[in-house]
C-alpha cells in the first residue's frame, strides 16, 4: 500500500476523538459544534440529517456525536454560517484551516 492510500485510509476510518454536540433550537433550526475544530456553534440547518451531512461533509471524524432533539433551547447569538466548498486533497474540504474528512 502506497503512502497516499494508507493516508487515505487513515482520513476517512480514524476518529478524533473530540466531543461533538448538535441540538435542535426553539427556531426549530439545528445547530453543532466540534471542540477543537469548530468552537463556535454552526449553523443555522433545517434538519438534523443536514446538519449531520455538513458536519461530516466538511470536518474531520469526531467520533461520537451528543444530540439533543426537545427544542427547548434557544439558537446560539452568533452561530457559524455554513459554507459550502471543499474539494482538497483526496476529496476533502478546505473549509476553515486544513484538510477536513469526507466520511
Amino acid at each position: 500500500m502506497s503512502f497516499k492510500e494508507r493516508l487515505a485510509e487513515i482520513l476517512t476510518t480514524e476518529s478524533t476523538g473530540e466531543s461533538a454536540q448538535m441540538y435542535k433550537a426553539r427556531d426549530k433550526k439545528w445547530y453543532f459544534r466540534l471542540e477543537r475544530q469548530a468552537p463556535d456553534w454552526v449553523g443555522p440547518f433545517k434538519t438534523e440529517d443536514e446538519a449531520d451531512e455538513y458536519m461530516r461533509d466538511n470536518y474531520a471524524n469526531p467520533g461520537g456525536v451528543s444530540v439533543w432533539r426537545d427544542g427547548k433551547d434557544a439558537p446560539p447569538k452568533k452561530p457559524e454560517k455554513p459554507v459550502s466548498g471543499g474539494g482538497g486533497a483526496f476529496g476533502y474540504s478546505t473549509i476553515r484551516t486544513g484538510r477536513r474528512r469526507r466520511y
